[in-house]
């Protein structure tokens, strides 16, 4: 006879046996008034198996309604890798809070009652964003080339911050745990259950980035079917055909995530053109008078220095530039439709430009801008940086030398003010700040 655990793992695999909800991860629906509750669970769910209540209290849930779900594994690990991942929307009225719950099982097993806050679609709001973190980078570390020491992965604090209401809702654009496919996907599940303690009571929003990828033939499985998939809605509703680019609106802001591996590797680059011609006719609906502020999130920068490899060189300017200086530039887009901020991570440091377009810095403040700002932001969980061995740009207003590990948080004041911080993974306080003043028509578009 088979011992028990051995039994009850060949059943998961077997798919007899879909495990509990875990890795509970809030999103966006195209209606406001609605969430997604996105899940995991082990080995192969069968359909109907996904389930979620929501109430005005704990004690007053409705009767549960019906969500959508995907089976997906790993190509290197086919033996035992069998997931299922979960997507239910559920009510939640903007501005308030909803209770909800979810099951995996078709209802016998079900989560704990967790309090959604489904942000207030007006000001201020308050966004956390960054680039590059996982959770399994050494911990607290001590000071050593390409980093100033503390704590390696700002989830604790990013959860603390959530706690206390210092941001409504996170995006992270891009290598989500490094390697979420890793040790057959536990690495994507330490990381998605640890991230939980954030993104199961406010909104959060994934990119895509190059550690995404899911091996050499970059089929991108855990981008598309874990993390993207309780996306669709939204990726959808913005007319885009892959959760690997996409706009959303939240109140006054409009986000584009975009796939920038599409402009780098010979094996994407088949979707490069599909993706920038979605991006046009996202940036041409776009309405700034229903949404003033536009901001780009992308895996790799466009504007950026480090060394002399390509990442910072080449390759950014086949993605600001497009490739050959011809297929697919998107600066000319940023600066056609006036995009406020451009966030990026992938390398390892945090620096922020001056407004800048076409190479050039249009000026050395953040008043009445006349190009879009660039912020570098990866290293809010990834260990010792990448450490700047090139000389400061002129477009460049600040780089960290002292590589401390950090995340950002973006506060939309009113439409024309907002202010960017930089704060310490350690505590949450401020390393570096500026704040953007825009009263210009349509923010200044073009540049």
């Amino acid at each position: 006879m088979l011992p028990l655990t051995t039994a009850l793992l060949l059943l998961v695999q077997a798919g007899a046996a879909p495990s509990p909800a875990t890795q509970l991860r809030l999103t966006f629906h195209p209606d406001p008034d609605t969430l997604v509750a996105g899940f995991t669970s082990m080995g192969a769910a069968p359909p109907g198996a996904t389930l979620v209540q929501s109430g005005p209290a704990p004690d007053a849930l409705g009767a549960p309604s019906s969500g959508t779900s995907v089976v997906f594994g790993n190509q290197y690990c086919p033996n035992n890798s069998s997931r299922t991942s979960h997507a239910a929307p559920f009510p939640a009225p903007a501005g308030a809070v909803t209770y909800y719950r979810v099951s995996a099982d078709g209802g016998a097993t079900w989560s704990n009652v967790t309090a959604a806050h489904n942000p207030a679609r007006g000001y201020p709001m308050s966004i956390a964003l960054w680039g590059d973190m996982g959770v399994e980078c050494g911990g607290v570390l001590p000071p050593q080339p390409g980093f100033a020491g503390g704590p390696c992965t700002a989830v604790p604090q990013i959860a603390a911050d959530s706690a206390a209401g210092a941001h409504a809702w996170t995006a992270h654009f891009g290598d989500v745990a490094y390697n979420m496919d890793d040790r057959c996907g536990a690495k994507g599940d330490a990381f998605l259950d640890a991230a939980a303690t954030y993104s199961a009571s406010r909104p959060a929003v994934y990119g895509n980035g190059n550690h995404e990828g899911s091996g050499p033939l970059k089929p991108y499985t855990e981008f598309v079917q874990r993390l993207g998939f309780p996306q669709g809605a939204l990726a959808k509703a913005s007319g885009s055909s892959s959760v690997r680019w996409m706009s959303w609106a939240v109140g006054p802001v409009t986000f584009v995530s975009l796939d920038a591996d599409a402009w780098i590797y010979p094996l994407v680059y088949p979707l490069l053109d599909e993706q920038y011609a979605w991006l046009q006719r996202a940036l041409t609906a776009f309405n700034r008078a229903a949404t003033p502020w536009l901001i780009v999130l992308n895996h790799r920068a466009s504007y950026c220095t480090k060394s002399e490899d390509d990442e910072c060189n080449s390759e950014a300017e086949a993605i600001r530039n497009g490739q050959l200086g011809v297929r697919a530039p998107l600066e000319p887009l940023l600066a056609k439709f006036g995009a406020d901020l451009y966030f990026a991570g992938h390398t390892h440091h945090y620096e922020r430009t001056w407004p800048v377009v076409r190479g050039a810095a249009t000026q050395t403040n953040y008043v009445e801008p006349r190009g879009t700002v660039h912020v570098q932001s990866g290293i809010a969980g990834t260990g010792p940086g990448d450490e700047f061995t090139v000389p400061q740009q002129p477009w460049e207003a600040f780089r960290d030398t002292a590589y401390w590990p950090t995340y950002g948080r973006l506060t939309l004041l009113n439409a024309t003010h907002a202010r960017y911080e930089q704060l310490f993974n350690a505590n949450g306080t401020v390393f570096d700040a500026f704040d953007l003043v825009n009263t210009q028509p349509a923010h200044g578009a073009p540049f």
